[in-house]
């Protein structure tokens, strides 16, 4: 892991009880169950905001209700440094995500026109045909690695056709992006972002002005409070949506997929009355949170007890709401009939991800066409859980294996 091994000073404002040894990039149990290494942080003698040493020293909130919080509250927590360790995310000033509001906004709008319930409606028959395509294809074989035969294929080829970009530079442009969010020390992290925004820039500067009806063209030819784009806020802006359709989606199928392969009580339930995926997703959606983000600490503070310095920075774990009992009832149990439920998956906030429409839609097409026609699926036998924790964490392969002729 290309993480900072180096442990932080401790800063005299910092409360001793108040101090854990806890490596958000490699966090305890990753080889077991990654949700059970997160919810060490929520014992009952673990307070509810933490420090730690790792990755530079910075704050850690170990109960969702105060992740909440924290998402919802720019005016003290600022998007200006999201990746942590700190001196990696000062690098990272891609737009809109580098914005707080007010100057987010109109940026904000823009991205939420691009990816609206109505433009994803449009598009839901072209998810279905990838994913039916693929699991056609698996079917009779009996068996597939999911993540780089499935998962990679269909969110990430749908992504690419959106932004009528070439399915050819797929591998390297993930590579990069996995570099940044779960780096291994193959390249650095400033490194990996110029590379992916070089790439983007070239693609900015073939379609500004002209009248590409793909995403893309839409997004760099956006108007912000009246005005064109100007060529490097329409690059940042290509970079932040490049960088988040390559990866999230292609990470959550994982995991879902490996709950189903190990509850075949619900599996069949599922594919047996297709209409149930919709509120399934919902409830996987709210149960399998893989996001880490970063808050920069705006100035001196006291939240929560503790005194926050200005210029801090605080990890915002989504994790810990599969396990947070506060947050939700059962909260590990899959309850596909829940009635209420409490979600931190796609954030929360001003900067609640705009791209969650596109992610529920791909997600539910993909069990539903799946499901159609491979309903009885496995773990291959032996294997066991493979984690790869970071800003989005992931199950880097997951081997499934079912009946060669497994129909409908």
């Amino acid at each position: 892991m290309n993480t900072v091994v180096t442990l932080a000073d401790i800063p005299p404002h910092i409360p001793s009880d108040r101090i854990v040894d806890f490596d958000i990039y490699d966090p305890p149990l990753r080889k077991s169950d990654i949700y059970d290494g997160w919810a060490n942080l929520m014992g009952d003698e673990v307070p509810d905001l933490v420090w730690t040493p790792r990755n530079e020293g910075h704050w850690l909130p170990t109960r969702s209700s105060l992740v909440l919080e924290i998402l919802e509250d720019h005016e003290n927590f600022s998007n200006n440094n999201v990746i942590i360790p700190k001196s990696h995310g000062d690098s990272y000033k891609v737009i809109p995500g580098y914005f707080d509001p007010p100057e987010h906004t109109p940026y904000r709008l823009a991205l939420n026109a691009a990816l609206s319930p109505r433009i994803v409606k449009g598009i839901e028959g072209k998810i279905r045909s990838i994913a039916g395509d693929l699991a056609e294809n698996l079917k009779r074989r009996g068996e597939c690695e999911f993540v780089s035969e499935f998962a990679e294929i269909l969110p990430i080829t749908m992504f690419m056709s959106l932004m009528e970009l070439p399915m050819e530079d797929v591998p390297q442009t993930k590579f990069w992006a996995n570099q940044m969010f779960r780096p291994d020390g193959s390249i650095g992290f400033d490194e990996a972002l110029g590379k992916l925004t070089d790439y983007m820039a070239g693609h900015v500067d073939r379609r500004m002005g002209g009248d590409g009806t793909d995403m893309l063209s839409q997004l760099i030819n956006s108007k912000i409070n009246g005005k064109p784009l100007s060529r490097y806020d329409a690059v940042q802006i290509a970079t932040q949506v490049v960088i988040a359709g390559l990866d999230t989606v292609v990470s959550f199928l994982g995991f879902v997929f490996r709950y189903l392969a190990t509850h075949p009580e619900l599996r069949r339930q599922l594919a047996s009355d297709l209409a149930l995926v919709p509120r399934a997703v919902d409830e996987f959606v709210r149960r399998f949170p893989i996001v880490t983000i970063g808050r920069l600490v705006r100035h001196d503070m006291n939240f929560h007890g503790v005194q926050l310095k200005a210029g801090e920075m605080m990890a915002i774990p989504t994790m810990i709401a599969a396990s947070d009992e506060s947050f939700n009832e059962d909260p590990r149990q899959v309850r596909v009939e829940r009635i209420s439920r409490n979600i931190l998956t796609f954030g929360a906030g001003p900067h609640l991800c705009p791209g969650r429409h596109l992610a529920r839609a791909e997600i539910s097409v993909t069990l539903q066409e799946w499901l159609k026609r491979i309903p009885e699926f496995t773990m291959r036998p032996g294997e066991g859980p493979d984690y790869r924790a970071g800003v989005v964490t992931t199950i880097p392969s997951l081997h499934l294996v079912w009946p060669a002729k497994a129909e409908a």
